[in-house]
């Protein structure tokens, strides 16, 4: 069994970890997370196109 101090030590690690998966979500679900995914994946098309066209495929 956990004294007091130990539960209490364990229970701030659980919401530190709580609390960074907050920020990352927040990050993830961001309007400029959501840009910067959709501009790399429209440069990612774009060389997709320039390497299938290069090959003449």
């Amino acid at each position: 069994m956990l004294s007091p101090d130990q539960f209490e030590q364990q229970l701030n690690v659980i919401n530190d970890k709580i609390q960074i998966l907050r920020i990352e979500r927040d990050f993830l679900t961001s309007d400029f997370f959501k840009s910067l995914t959709e501009k790399y994946r429209e440069d990612a098309v774009i060389q997709n196109d320039e390497i299938v066209g290069s090959n003449g495929i």
